[in-house]
Formats: C-alpha cells, sequence, structure tokens
C-alpha cells in the first residue's frame, strides 16, 4: 500500500537551520548528553539520516555521505552547495 508524502512546511523546517550543505536538504545538531551529538538531516518530503557521536563535522560529513548514497541506488542525486 503507498502512502502520499506531504511536502513540510517552512515552520518545520526552521528547526533545522543548516540549509548550505546539500540541495534540498536542511540540517541541525543536537548535544544530546556531554559532548555528545546528534546530526540530522531532513527533506521538504520528511526523509531523514541522522548519526550520533562526539566529532561534528565527522558527523556532518557522514550524513551527507549516507544521502548520496541512498540517492545513488534510486538514481536521483542532490547536488552540493558551493562554500
Amino acid at each position: 500500500m503507498s502512502k502520499l508524502m506531504n511536502q513540510l512546511t517552512d515552520e518545520e523546517l526552521k528547526s533545522y537551520p543548516i540549509s548550505n550543505i546539500l540541495n534540498g536538504w536542511f540540517f541541525r545538531v543536537d548535544e544530546i548528553s556531554y559532548e555528545h551529538y546528534r546530526a540530522t538531516a531532513i527533506d521538504k518530503w520528511g526523509r531523514s539520516v541522522s548519526r550520533d557521536g562526539s566529532d561534528l563535522d565527522e558527523l556532518m560529513q557522514i550524513c551527507t555521505k549516507d544521502i548520496l548514497e541512498i540517492f545513488s541506488r534510486c538514481g536521483d542525486f542532490p547536488t552540493s552547495k558551493a562554500p
């Protein structure tokens, strides 16, 4: 059975303030315990990836890699944003 996906609203996406990594993806980082973080990325359709760890830069890179790997399987690549 298929389920139609509704786009997230701009209000819902406000809790993901980092939007300059991959087109169409929004990121946030939360400290879930002392010096331990969760990086989460979500797109407008509510698809998400997340990783936990202590190195913020590494977490963001791993989330980005996960997104690209998932999309490589379906042939629809999001594009990286220029620094």
